[in-house]
C-alpha cells in the first residue's frame, strides 16, 4: 500500500471520522440569536449562512487558517499527481 494510491482515500477518512458537524442550535447560540433566525437565512441570506456555517465549524474544530492553508497544499498536491 503506497501513500500515492491511497492518500485521497485517506484524507477522506480522517476528515470524516474526526470532524464534529455544526448544528443550526450551536450556530444561534454562539450568535445570540435564535435558531428559527439561523434557519430562516437559508431562504433570505444564504451565503451569509453558508459562510457563518464554514466559520462555525471550523471553531468547533479548532480548525485554524494555517491548517486550512496546509490542506489546500495537499489538496493541490493531490490534483498534481492524477
Amino acid at each position: 500500500m503506497t501513500f500515492f494510491i491511497n492518500k485521497h482515500l485517506f484524507i477522506f477518512i480522517c476528515y470524516n471520522s474526526f470532524m464534529k458537524n455544526i448544528t443550526y442550535k450551536e450556530i444561534a447560540e454562539s450568535l445570540e440569536k435564535s435558531e428559527g433566525t439561523i434557519k430562516n437565512w437559508k431562504k433570505s441570506h444564504p451565503v451569509l449562512l453558508e459562510f457563518v456555517k464554514i466559520g462555525a465549524f471550523c471553531k468547533k474544530n479548532n480548525i485554524t487558517i494555517e491548517k486550512i492553508k496546509k490542506c489546500a497544499e495537499i489538496h493541490k498536491l493531490a490534483k498534481e499527481d492524477l
